[in-house]
């Protein structure tokens, strides 16, 4: 799984910047693999209202890597790899009813987590305050696009379901009945892979920092201060 989110996204000019806010905005979140030429080109099509063309090929890249999603988060994510198998595998049947409510409650149940907080909330500043603490403002404001569409979102600019967020809660509670669709799951999918994505790069970013913080605990230690409590359980 890609580990470098932070860099990938900082090294992009600010014109592809721009055209990944306007996918997250539309309901699709970065792939690596999208190169930024392909990014761009996505988003003029989402901006001249030719929706259908950017959800069909976004659909195309995403079925493409379905394979590689699943070897990948079945490795890495063991605990959710048996519910996992099962989503994707509904979305290659076209059982899209299936899969979509799937992928998003595993892409909540990831993200908390990794944040310890939840991708939907009421107090949405905190979710992204944690997200940019950990990754990076960037990042955080590609996620403000989702939670800014926590429920009632229409589609923004005029765009079509296709191009349009998901709206979590009506899917989650039942009072949607029209996201059964290729573009919808192919979202959710999209999202799921960008959490995964951003997981990673997280877990990266705490394996690194880790040291200097061990570093900083043994000088406490050597001191005789620690905030962490005795180094052992004491004897029963």
């Amino acid at each position: 799984m890609v580990a470098t989110v932070q860099r990938y996204l900082d090294e992009l000019s600010p014109q592809v910047k721009s055209s990944v806010r306007v996918l997250a905005e539309h309901g699709w979140y970065p792939d690596p693999d999208l190169t930024p030429k392909a990014v761009v080109a996505l988003a003029h099509y989402i901006a001249r209202g030719d929706f259908g063309t950017a959800s069909d090929l976004l659909c195309e890249h995403f079925d493409s890597i379905v394979d590689s999603i699943e070897a990948l988060t079945t490795a890495s994510l063991p605990d959710r790899a048996a519910i996992l198998c099962q989503a994707l595998a509904a979305h290659r049947r076209a059982d899209y009813a299936l899969s979509v409510p799937v992928l998003l409650a595993q892409t909540e149940g990831l993200y908390q987590d990794t944040f310890v907080t939840r991708l939907y909330v009421a107090g949405k500043k905190r979710s992204l305050t944690q997200v940019s603490r950990r990754i990076g403002g960037f990042v955080a404001a590609v996620f403000a696009a989702l939670t800014q569409c926590r429920t009632g979102c229409g589609a923004p600019d005029g765009a079509p379901k296709d191009c349009s967020p998901l709206d979590r809660n009506a899917i989650m509670h039942g009072e949607s009945l029209d996201y059964d669709t290729r573009s919808s799951s192919c979202q959710a999918l999209s999202l799921f892979w960008f959490v995964c994505w951003v997981q990673n790069a997280a877990l990266d970013r705490d394996r690194q920092s880790a040291p200097a913080a061990n570093q900083e605990r043994a000088a406490h230690r050597a001191e005789g201060v620690t905030s962490d409590g005795p180094d052992s359980c004491p004897d029963a």
